[in-house]
């Protein structure tokens, strides 16, 4: 269940984007322990946490962040591999963020989105 969860660098940086949605759990800020606590959900909000903690968002709460606050679409698409008896599968991913795709093919679905959403994470920064 922890892969459903961003990371606790990732979820710090939104939190400093203005992430501030109610989660299922929460990290401890600590050097050390960076673990996620589940917690009720509805405390795991920035506000309602005390300063050692900060809630940690669902991947697809962090894509959501981006649409509804900043405008930017944090999405991946899949790259299909033509093989010679005419079957079509995936080979890699590709990270997008609004209509640009990301030089780097990833080779996991999962890779591509936490590129994409730091990708995002990096415009929001510098706009």
């Amino acid at each position: 269940m922890k892969e459903q969860f961003c990371s606790y660098e990732i979820a710090l940086a939104l939190k400093e984007l203005g992430f501030n949605e109610g989660c299922f759990a929460s990290f401890y800020k600590d050097d050390k322990v960076k673990e996620i606590v589940s917690e009720k959900w509805y405390d795991n909000n920035n506000h309602r946490l005390p300063d050692y903690k900060i809630a940690a968002p669902l991947w697809q709460q962090a894509q959501s962040f981006f649409r509804e606050k900043y405008k930017i679409e944090v999405t991946t698409t899949p790259v299909y591999l033509n093989e010679a008896v005419g079957v079509t599968k995936v080979d890699s991913y590709l990270p997008f963020v609004d209509s640009d795709y990301l030089e780097d093919e990833c080779e996991t679905f999962y890779e591509a989105r936490e590129k994409a959403i730091l990708k995002g994470i990096e415009l929001c920064k510098n706009n």
